[in-house]
């Protein structure tokens, strides 16, 4: 640049403008650092380890290679095996699942004890002397002789009238299951959903990718070529610089594209039980 002011083809105000611009990108680097520095601190209270834990930051640019998933998830995949499997991996949703069939026993314990109290007798004699091989006359009498011996059985029965006590706990366990079965159809429902959301920004997200690559290699050639028409004369310091902005803005667009296809498909891994798993 200072030879350029030297020959007479540049300004210092020339310098100046670039030296404007280029505490300007130092500042959003900064603003960036606290915002990566704010994200981490989540991130370490939400996993609930310490700094020191953490894997460092790489030294070079991301690489391409195993970057994307080799079977993309469609919204066809998200199918009711799926949600099972889910369901029988993930602890919140297992612990929905237990609520139901914890509120299904206690129904049927109430409905049980709510049941008629039920008395069978059976007793045996010897004092009859007649003979008989016919039993039916037993079921309906309630006593026989048979082969000679006195056979006397009874059946009998006893409810308490108005006792609305287990009538109130078989009504309220019956809501208690009502509910948790509710919820369960509820959670099925939201998991189908983010499965079938999450799926759909991967393959989005993807795309994203794709476009936002082949826009910052355009956008970068552009800026190679417009430093070159500077240093020649042909354009101005703020031509320059607004397309210094242009490339930059290309590759916050590249990098915000590649990070939300990273965020999707850890929520995909999240939700289909893939990242962690009950044992």
């Amino acid at each position: 640049m200072d030879s350029l002011i030297r020959a007479g083809v540049r300004s210092k105000n020339d310098l100046l403008a670039v030296r404007v611009n280029l505490m300007q990108n130092k500042n959003r680097i900064k603003n960036t650092e606290v915002s990566l520095k704010s994200a981490k601190t989540q991130l370490l209270q939400a996993i609930g380890c310490t700094e020191s834990q953490l894997p460092g930051y790489p030294s070079v640019e991301f690489s391409q290679s195993g970057l994307y998933m080799e079977d993309l998830p469609a919204a066809d995949d998200i199918n009711e095996e799926l949600i099972d499997y889910v369901f029988s991996n993930r602890n919140d949703l297992a612990a929905i699942k237990k609520s139901v069939d914890s509120a299904e026993l206690k129904l049927k314990i109430e409905k049980a004890n709510y049941l008629p109290d039920l008395n069978v007798g059976l007793s045996l004699g010897t004092t009859g002397t007649s003979y008989a091989n016919d039993t039916s006359h037993f079921f309906t009498s309630g006593m026989d002789n048979v082969k000679g011996v006195n056979v006397t059985g009874n059946v009998s029965s006893s409810i308490k009238l108005g006792n609305k006590t287990k009538r109130g706990a078989v009504d309220k366990a019956q809501a208690d299951y009502d509910i948790a079965c509710a919820e369960l159809n509820k959670a099925r429902n939201d998991l189908k959903l983010e499965l079938t959301n999450a799926a759909e920004n991967i393959g989005l997200y993807k795309t994203m990718i794709e476009d936002s690559k082949t826009v910052l290699e355009l956008q970068k050639s552009f800026y190679e070529n417009e430093q070159k028409r500077f240093t020649a004369g042909y354009i101005t310091v703020d031509n320059l610089i607004q397309q210094d902005q242009n490339y930059l803005e290309a590759q916050i667009s590249y990098y915000q594209s590649l990070a939300s296809y990273l965020n999707s498909v850890l929520e995909y891994k999240y939700y289909s039980a893939q990242m962690l798993t009950l044992q």
